[in-house]
């Protein structure tokens, strides 16, 4: 067969018919002398290269699920600890004067300060390193820690200096597993869809809340109340979730000889509008024919359009200069601070002030955390539909959350229990729901962006600087809050401080927003050109 006859196409990996057509007539001298013969071969041809594209592409899903799979229930089960950690707190005071809630409180503070301070510098290594071995390790150290922590219930162990000595090293190795993940699935799941696929996996943080309490409550009554067996549970149960990251997982498509194509044709095109500085002039003075020439002519589509990207990477301190990144890290900071300080400060509350018992706290933990997990979905979606350009959906969710809590700061204690779950519903929907939609799909797309001019081993590195801004937000708001909700009481020391919080987040996503609202502009004359034009297809 005649290399001029068949080629193939760069960006789909399909084999094409390529020839010359004038007024219906077949211009090619092969076809002009095809005869039943040829035309057999090149129709057996074409089903050949069908059927290794639908093998191809069942494989890369097959692939896809079992990453998802492993990534979603392993960080799942981190928040199984937390919970079981949440929950034996109050029968380690019982059965220790020593340690005592405040002292308790401290360790969960040496905790996520750690966390967020290495965090910054351990998402550097899930770039640098084999992601599959950091995740190994991380896990293994983290169940010799939670079961030092069900030893110290088992030998009586009340030594402070021991319990921070374990904080430290959980906070430590936790830290490794956020931007880790989030780089591997950035890895296997390009940027079509990220919003909704990458921003559903980071609910595998409310999915472990959920089930994780609800598996605690029922081991506290199968070990009698003997807090320590729960840790040491965690402690086999992570040892053997290591052991699957170990043998099963695939940190790069590349390693089982997959090609993940970051970019369609359409977002190459899209891509190429608002970084290609002199297309970018040009767009609303040039014809259709003379745009679409700009672009085919233009380095960043044809790199694009070919997935022709280098893989390299980026270090700490220029990540940080990458657009968007600093941004996104402040709203973080902020978004971070609100969904914790609900988290653990909201049982509280309704304890001492509308006398919850504790299933009914456990009932409104749970609607919390589904608010969060629709959200997540929710919002990312329609963050995809809007090419990818996540801050106008990210302002609206800041909005609605804003107002949602300042209703709450005034109204809760004289608010119907419906009402008040309804709302609880919402704000988790919109705040937590963002709060996963930022730490996840919008560190994928930062961490392999246009900008980084050729280095895209950086998705772990921008995941570790946003998350580590969030965790240091959450440490400095409980901080705060213990603080606050003491000299000025629930309403203006609580509820006022998580409103102010969400409030300030605007900061930041309005300088976003700006840039996108003007970059989508852009792309909305340039679509309606290139519609046109012969590109008309590939904008579909």
């Amino acid at each position: 067969m005649s290399e001029d006859l068949l080629s193939r196409n760069k960006l789909s990996g399909e084999i094409v018919l390529t020839m010359n057509s004038e007024d219906n007539q077949l211009e090619h001298p092969l076809v002009k002398q095809n005869t039943y013969g040829q035309n057999k071969e090149i129709l057996q041809t074409q089903t050949s290269f069908a059927t290794i594209r639908e093998i191809n592409e069942s494989r890369k899903r097959s692939f896809q699920i079992r990453v998802y799979l492993i990534t979603y229930l392993g960080y799942a089960v981190i928040h199984f600890q937390r919970e079981f950690w949440s929950l034996s707190k109050k029968y380690i005071t019982k059965e220790s004067k020593e340690l005592t809630k405040d002292v308790l409180s401290r360790f969960d503070t040496a905790q996520l300060l750690t966390y967020a301070i290495v965090m910054y510098i351990g998402g550097i290594l899930g770039d640098q390193y084999n992601q599959r071995i950091v995740l190994t390790i991380a896990y293994l150290v983290l169940s010799v820690a939670y079961l030092l922590q069900g030893l110290a219930g088992i030998l009586d162990i009340s030594n402070q200096a021991y319990f921070y000595f374990v904080s430290i090293l959980i906070g430590a190795f936790n830290s490794l597993l956020p931007p880790t993940f989030i780089g591997i699935m950035g890895n296997w799941f390009p940027k079509k869809n990220r919003g909704l696929i990458v921003g559903f996996w980071a609910t595998c943080n409310n999915f472990g809340n959920i089930v994780g309490i609800q598996i605690a409550a029922g081991l506290m009554i199968l070990f009698d109340n003997r807090w320590y067996f729960l840790m040491v549970t965690i402690s086999i149960v992570v040892l053997i979730a290591a052991l699957i990251i170990f043998l099963f997982l695939i940190p790069e498509p590349e390693m089982a000889g997959i090609q993940i194509e970051e970019y369609t044709q359409k977002e190459a095109i899209i891509t190429s509008l608002i970084t290609d500085q002199s297309i970018r002039n040009s767009i609303t003075t040039v014809s259709p024919l003379k745009l679409e020439q700009d672009i085919k002519k233009s380095q960043i589509y044809g790199n694009l359009s070919q997935n022709n990207v280098k893989v390299g990477r980026i270090n700490f301190f220029k990540a940080w200069l990458l657009p968007k990144v600093f941004l996104y890290s402040l709203s973080f900071f902020c978004t971070k601070l609100a969904v914790y300080s609900l988290l653990l400060w909201l049982p509280l509350f309704l304890s001492e002030n509308l006398n919850y018992q504790d299933s009914e706290i456990a009932n409104l933990s749970t609607i919390l955390d589904l608010g969060a997990i629709v959200g997540s979905m929710t919002l990312g979606l329609l963050s995809d539909l809007t090419y990818g350009k996540r801050s106008p959906i990210a302002m609206l969710a800041v909005i609605i959350s804003i107002t949602i809590s300042y209703v709450l700061t005034y109204e809760v204690l004289n608010m119907a229990t419906a009402l008040f779950f309804v709302l609880m519903f919402f704000l988790g929907f919109f705040i937590s729901g963002l709060n996963n939609v930022i730490n996840a799909a919008c560190a994928a797309d930062l961490g392999k962006q246009e900008a980084l001019q050729g280095n895209q081993k950086a998705i772990s590195t921008v995941t570790g600087i946003i998350d580590g801004s969030g965790t240091l937000g959450t440490a400095v708001g409980q901080f705060i809050i213990g603080f606050t909700q003491k000299s000025l009481g629930w309403q203006n020391g609580y509820w006022l401080v998580i409103s102010i919080d969400i409030s300030l987040t605007v900061i930041p996503l309005v300088l976003i927003c700006i840039k996108e609202f003007n970059e989508l502009k852009l792309i909305k004359v340039g679509v309606e050109k290139l519609r046109k034009s012969s590109m008309e297809k590939s904008l579909k």
